[in-house]
């Protein structure tokens, strides 16, 4: 990098003359930080027009392993800019995208990303290890085409993981720049954007390391499959929906229907549809939302089927309920009942909610995403607390055993005071209006 540097009496920062040299391509950055009145962070980076196959050279071999060997051919620009204001991290300005210019891949590389509008074999991990392989067509009996999916599975699903799935190329803007503003102000990764197609790429093409190259290589990937419609957004979909994690060992939507309901994923209600939208991302939690007569325990659930059941009823998804949407409904299939799950956050299908694939703390030394941001904005894993998915309330910090019901009482340390527990009160409530007030920014 030649880097023109600049200081003043309250920022510091990097001129947009300053050059970075990256193998046969270069780009223009621009950074300043400025101290005072109030903290303010702005970073540009942009590129001219560059020779695509000279770009894709350029990369550090073994960075993007996906990557290697691809052949292209056409022109590439970069262009993105970001501006924080910490007093309004809300307003903060997020803009990115790469335009092409008789942009076309003239050969994949290691990987084939069309492989996927084929059956083949999906392997899911687990802390590192396979669990099992799964067939992702007919010849798995549990694999059901998007056509024999119930539209209220569908619906609900989209609407809680991401909505503008069929418009958007693959990112969505406005839900990078309310996550960035939510892990601001919270000082720790507490909100996600990863859109499906984002969590698809993930889980299919790449490896479970947790660092910042596969985070730009699954980028990377998700621009190449959207813009060069490499898959059908339907495929995308339908692949999504037969392989994520719905439970302990429990992989796409067919096993989930006939697991939870004992029913085909055609014939789930309502409830049943917002229920197991509920729980992508905590799948190996699911059995201890219930209660031992099969029906859903009302705290922290019924909320957010009336947070999603008032959304798709606006666009016209389903019909307005003053009750909750199918939730008094819900019933467990008998032969599960007063089985209770462990608590287990692990989860490699994130969603524009949270990206805990991407939060995990790393070996000592690591060099994960969560760790990044908590290095950035100096938060304490410690002060962390885990939210159902920022849908209506936060769920209890501790437990008395690994076994235990969420409803069960958590032991205090100490005696809190009324005061403190007046403090406690507001902060969840205001907790509540952030994560509704943030659901539906994410779901005009």
């Amino acid at each position: 990098m030649d880097a023109h540097l600049f200081v003043g009496e309250n920022y510091v920062g990097v001129d947009s003359s300053s050059t970075l040299h990256l193998g046969q391509v270069s780009a223009h950055p621009f950074v300043k930080y400025t101290l005072k009145p109030t903290k303010l962070y702005e970073v540009q980076l942009h590129t001219g027009s560059l020779d695509a196959q000279a770009l894709f050279n350029s990369f550090p071999q073994g960075l993007f392993e996906s990557l290697e060997g691809m052949k292209v051919a056409g022109k590439l620009k970069y262009d993105a800019t970001f501006q924080l204001d910490s007093s309004l991290p809300d307003s903060v300005k997020f803009d990115s995208g790469l335009t092409s210019e008789g942009f076309q891949i003239l050969q994949m590389g290691r990987t084939d990303f069309a492989s996927i509008n084929q059956p083949f074999v999906y392997t899911p991990y687990e802390k590192g290890k396979p669990v099992r392989n799964i067939i992702v067509g007919p010849a798995n009996p549990d694999y059901t085409p998007i056509d024999q999916i119930s539209p209220d599975l569908r619906n609900a699903l989209l609407t809680s993981e991401d909505y503008n799935f069929f418009t958007h190329k693959g990112f969505n803007e406005k839900a990078f720049r309310v996550s960035i503003a939510t892990n601001f102000k919270e000082k720790s990764f507490k909100r996600g954007a990863s859109t499906i197609s984002m969590q698809l790429v993930k889980n299919v093409f790449l490896s479970r390391n947790k660092t910042l190259s596969r985070k730009v290589e699954e980028i990377l990937i998700v621009w190449l499959i959207e813009n060069q419609h490499i898959v059908p957004k339907e495929r995308m979909y339908e692949v999504y929906l037969n392989i994520i994690e719905w439970g302990r060992n429990i992989y796409g939507i067919g096993e989930a229907a006939r697991y939870y309901f004992a029913k085909s994923p055609a014939d789930l209600d309502l409830g049943e549809s917002i229920f197991l939208a509920f729980v992508v991302p905590r799948p190996k939690s699911a059995l201890n939302w219930f209660v031992p007569d099969g029906t859903l325990q009302v705290r922290n659930v019924r909320g957010y089927f009336k947070l999603i059941g008032r959304i798709m009823a606006r666009r016209g998804l389903t019909t307005p309920d003053s009750g909750a949407y199918g939730f008094y409904g819900v019933r467990l299939r008998e032969g599960l009942r007063r089985q209770v799950t462990p608590l287990d956050s692990s989860f490699q299908g994130d969603s524009l909610l949270i990206d805990p694939a991407d939060t995990d703390v790393e070996e000592e030394g690591g060099t994960g995403i969560g760790n990044f941001f908590r290095r950035l904005f100096k938060g304490n894993k410690s002060d962390e607390k885990r939210t159902d998915d920022e849908s209506t309330t936060v769920q209890p910090e501790r437990r008395t055993s690994p076994d235990a019901l969420p409803n069960d009482p958590v032991p205090a340390d100490t005696v809190k005071t009324r005061k403190q527990l007046r403090q406690e009160r507001r902060e969840q409530k205001r907790r509540e209006k952030e994560a509704k007030k943030a659901m539906e920014d994410n779901n005009p």
